[in-house]
């Protein structure tokens, strides 16, 4: 727990602390006044004491709303940094002729595109190998039988590796921390696959044309899986030939890594969240809380809430709700994925991941 959060504890139990001596006193006083003094004499003090008690009372409201205006100045504050985040996003498209940047609501697009491609490689690579469930297997109990009642616990490992890509890139500068995140594969199958996606710019670079790449139009890394699987040749070979065939032409890599922007992102989104969630019930009631939470994720578009939805199934984002260390549940609590269309990411519905959520689809 940082310094912050403790003295964010410590002045709300310091208020409640106040509270509980200025009730104590006035009921002291109630009965002193009773069992000490005469009848006329009871009367006056009890009326003097019920205008203390006015008084305290009224004090204690003022301090109340105060905290609670203090509360709503901030969260309003973290709702515009969050704008003005998105908002200053940048991004070198790699997928368009000229290489041009795109700034603002395109980026995070332009990021979930790169992870359904990034998908569609891993289930082509993936076909007859079997992945080590490490990261289903850390998740608590409860986790762990959701996700194999609704058979996803597949489908949440190689989205995790999807999704890991996409986060770190395979640039030289990521390696170790892409290899370190990628522990539920053996060596070898994570050797060729980050192989594969280096591969993969060279020939999407040719065929994108702004939208999600059809199946026809990346045969050529299918084809190269393929030989991969067979063992007919090293995907090093491979990639000195690549190189060759595109010798003196420029490419921006395609899988070239967010964490930039998402790291950024994703830390100042739940702690956005985590704010209000940590204030206590006499300062702001649930339903206060779920109505400020609702303003946030107001201004998440389609493909926001569909980024904060693969990364809490990644090893990244497990504190969202899958495991987080005090039992939260942050995105279920206050339904943060609610508008995602039910076929909106292929091969997933929310729904198998999140049954406690009442989605649009569904209304």
């Amino acid at each position: 727990m940082t310094r912050s959060k403790n003295h964010h504890y410590w002045k709300n139990f310091i208020l409640l602390g106040l509270t509980i001596i200025i009730i104590s006193g006035c009921i002291f006083v109630v009965f002193w006044a009773f069992f000490t003094s005469n009848c006329h004499n009871r009367l006056e003090q009890i009326g003097s004491f019920g205008g203390v008690f006015l008084v305290a009372l009224t004090l204690l409201f003022q301090i109340r709303s105060f905290r609670a205006q203090q509360v709503e100045g901030k969260f309003f504050e973290m709702v515009k940094y969050y704008r003005d985040n998105i908002a200053e996003l940048t991004y070198v498209d790699p997928s368009s002729k000229d290489k041009e940047i795109k700034t603002g609501r395109i980026v995070p697009k332009l990021i979930f595109d790169q992870y359904v491609i990034a998908r569609k490689i891993a289930n082509n690579f993936f076909q007859n190998k079997t992945i080590e469930p490490t990261l289903v297997k850390s998740l608590p109990k409860k986790e762990k039988k959701l996700l194999k009642e609704s058979n996803a616990d597949e489908i949440f490992n190689k989205s995790n590796i999807a999704y890991q890509i996409t986060y770190w890139g395979v640039a030289k500068t990521a390696q170790d921390d892409l290899d370190n995140h990628l522990t539920n594969l053996n060596d070898l199958h994570r050797k060729d696959l980050i192989d594969v996606f280096k591969l993969f710019p060279v020939h999407y670079s040719k065929h994108y044309n702004g939208e999600s790449p059809k199946d026809e139009e990346i045969k050529p890394v299918q084809e190269i899986i393929e030989k991969l699987k067979d063992n007919e040749y090293t995907p090093k070979k491979t990639w000195d030939e690549l190189k060759t065939e595109i010798q003196g032409k420029k490419y921006v890599k395609f899988f070239g890594g967010h964490q930039y922007h998402l790291g950024h992102f994703f830390r100042h989104l739940y702690q956005t969240v985590n704010y209000i969630d940590d204030q206590p019930w006499w300062l702001l009631s649930k339903s206060k809380k779920k109505e400020y939470v609702k303003m946030l994720r107001a201004q998440m578009s389609n493909y926001e809430q569909a980024l904060l939805f693969i990364n809490s199934l990644s090893g990244l984002g497990l504190d969202w709700e899958y495991n987080n260390k005090e039992g939260k549940k942050l995105i279920t609590k206050y339904e943060l994925i609610k508008n995602l269309p039910e076929h909106f990411i292929p091969d997933m519905n929310p729904k198998d991941f999140y049954p406690g959520i009442t989605f649009e689809f569904e209304e």
